[in-house]
């Protein structure tokens, strides 16, 4: 070959490169933007396995005894008759679940609000702590009903 045309085939191949990382550029441009409806079901989810997860979980200062349980028991026996040294069910699932909340969302930088209530006509008067995180206008919630007398509801939104 002479010396042209190896020029030539060497202009080529680097038009092929730089095309091929300018197409994965602009694809990876595309996909990091969330269309609504990605953006409401990844919320929706984030928010469902987030209290799946705190439910199943076991608290060793309360006998390795579900939260689930310790809900249940703060909504049935203000302030709780579960003993989980040094406090009882109530304040001890409020302050683990403000501390994994904050461990979990506020490093992700994503605003909740989370509230644990026994009235759904009047959620904030008939919580059974005090809420965490800021209320929300709009965003994504779920919400966890649990068996107790009376009824208990435990909801996380996601806020926009």
């Amino acid at each position: 070959m002479k010396k042209s045309q190896m020029e030539i085939m060497g202009i080529a191949i680097i038009v092929v490169l730089l095309s091929m990382v300018l197409l994965f550029a602009v694809r990876f441009m595309m996909a990091a933007k969330d269309n609504p409806v990605s953006k409401e079901f990844k919320d929706s989810e984030m928010a469902a396995n987030f209290l799946n997860t705190m439910l199943e979980t076991n608290a060793p200062q309360c006998s390795n005894i579900t939260f689930t349980v310790l809900f249940q028991d703060c909504a049935e026996n203000q302030p709780g008759i579960i003993n989980c040294y040094p406090d009882f069910s109530c304040d001890y699932i409020r302050e683990k679940t403000k501390e994994m909340l904050n461990a979990t969302f506020d490093v992700w930088k994503i605003d909740y609000y989370f509230i644990a209530y026994t009235d759904l006509n009047d959620a904030v008067n008939s919580a059974i702590f005090k809420p965490i995180g800021s209320p929300c206008n709009t965003g994504r919630v779920k919400h966890q009903p649990l068996p107790t007398k009376p009824p208990l509801q435990i909801s996380l939104y996601i806020c926009d």
